[in-house]
This record gives C-alpha cells, structure tokens and sequence, in this order.
C-alpha cells in the first residue's frame, strides 16, 4: 500500500484517521528555504488553523523531531502513505513498531477468546501495518486465518 499525497488535506487526513487506515507518510526528502534536508522524514504532525495549514511536524532519519512553519519549506519530494513495515526511516520504524506491538499485545489480551468482527478487523489492520515478521513472539494472533501463498492461473 503506497499511496501518493497530493497536499496538505491529503497529510491531514491520513494523520487524523491513522487508527482507521494504518501506516505513516514518508517523504524521499523535505527541504527547508534555508537550504537544509531530510532524508526519509515521517510526517507525524501538521497543525491548521481557520483552514489555513501553518506548522508540519516531521521526525527525520537522524531522529532529529523538527517542527517547520509551513512557508519555511521548500519542497517535499514524494510524499507516500507507506505501511510501518515499508519504512526507510528505520529511527521512527523502530518507535512505531513498539507502540503498535504494544496496542496490539493489549488488544488481544483485552478482547482474548471473543473474536468480533470490529476486533478481527482492527488487528487484521495493525498486522497489516506491522508485517508478520515484526510481531513481538509474546502476541498471540493464531486465532487470525492464514493467509496462504497459493496463486491461481486460471
């Protein structure tokens, strides 16, 4: 699931709808007016005011946190709404594949032995965003359908 940003109102809405639609935005680069860049940034925050956008939060591959006014950058080069487990940004990977795992780990635990649909739903969603191959051992998610390898031709 890549999927480009056209503007502000697309960052702003995958930012307030996170827990519905999952993953992170992800630029190649932002650059700043005074000449700076950052490789790989991960947009975490964009404030707007009267619907005017002012402020873009964003953590860069250094793991520097930099909150920019909006008419200080310059460019944002390929900005992608990315799955965590698609991430260059390895920094901001590793915190946000704790935090999911944490939620994760709570959610199964809170919801044990009753499978709701709005509770398969939801960590069907956080395994998508996490990958199989970053789950903490210690969640148990047996109770999920595996998903099989086989293609049909025909």
């Amino acid at each position: 699931m890549t999927n480009t940003i056209n503007g502000f109102h697309d960052i702003y809405s995958i930012l307030v709808n996170e827990r519905k639609l999952g993953g992170v935005i992800e630029a190649a680069k932002i650059t700043i007016r005074s000449g700076e860049q950052y490789s790989n940034p991960v947009i975490t925050n964009i404030d707007f005011f009267g619907g005017t956008f002012y402020s873009v939060g964003f953590i860069a591959d250094n793991g520097n946190h930099l909150i920019v006014n909006v008419s200080d950058i310059s460019k944002i080069e390929e900005p992608v709404h990315k799955r965590i487990h698609e991430m260059e940004n390895k920094v901001f990977q590793s915190q946000k594949l704790t935090e999911k795992n944490n939620y994760l780990k709570k959610l199964c635990d809170l919801n044990k032995g009753v499978f709701l649909n709005t509770f398969l739903n939801e960590v069907n969603l956080l395994v998508e965003d996490i990958g199989f191959d970053n789950i903490s051992e210690d969640i148990d998610i047996k109770f999920l359908p595996q998903k099989s390898n086989v293609i049909k031709i025909a």
